[in-house]
Parts: C-alpha cells; structure tokens; sequence
C-alpha cells in the first residue's frame, strides 16, 4: 500500500544521500536530481489522492523526506519551503496551498540541479 511505498522511497532516498553527501561534481549532482526525481516525495505529494494530500501525517513523512534531500543539496529555499510544510503538518494541517509551492520548488530545483549537471557532462561547456 502507500505506506510500503513511501518506506521503499525513504530507503532509496537516503542511500542515495549516502552516495552524494560527499562529491561536488556537478554531474554526480545532476544524476542524484535525476533519481530523487523519480523517487521524490513532491511526486508521492502530486500523485497522491485528495484524501492522501489530506492527510497531515502523511504530508509531514513526505515534507521530513524532501527537508533531508534539500539540505544535503544545500538547496535552501526547498529546504525553508519543506520546512514550513512539516511544521504545518506537525500541527494537524494539510497545507494545500504549501503544498502546491513546495511541489513547485522542489521542481524548479531539481531542474536547476540537473542543468548544472548537462553543462558539464563530457562534450559540453562548462558554464
């Protein structure tokens, strides 16, 4: 059910963190974005039900997960964002609406993490 699907997405994210947590090189950045995307609890966020984004211990797993991923990135804005939704969440509120901007940043950063790491890949200029 959900609940073994987040447990597999928590597992899978944090040893890709394990794998991240010290390299620099944009493109081992780049390949990290790439599978968090894939795995990212903002996808678990936009493909959830109603009644499963209504679900404040839910939200709070998912916002904790993606808090975790973007601090490693040091990607603060998706961390305040993340953070903002887990305190709403802890206190019992959904947050549609936070939702909705983290499911956003969460985008946004990821793109930018994945550009980062095609301006680098071999045969191409560094920016």
């Amino acid at each position: 059910g959900l609940a073994d699907q987040l447990a597999t997405v928590e597992k899978q994210i944090d040893q890709l963190l394990d794998r991240i947590v010290e390299t620099k090189l944009p493109s081992v950045i780049a390949a990290f974005a790439e599978r968090i995307r894939r795995l990212d609890a903002a996808t678990l966020l936009t493909e959830a039900t109603p009644e499963e984004r209504g679900d404040a211990a839910r939200v709070r797993a998912l916002a904790h997960r993606l808090l975790g991923a973007a601090r490693t990135l040091r990607a603060a804005a998706l961390a305040t964002d993340a953070e903002a939704l887990q305190r709403a969440a802890k206190a019992g509120e959904a947050a549609p609406a936070l939702q909705a901007r983290v499911i956003a940043t969460a985008n946004a950063t990821l793109g930018a993490l994945e550009s980062r790491g095609r301006d680098v890949a071999p045969g191409s200029k560094a920016a």
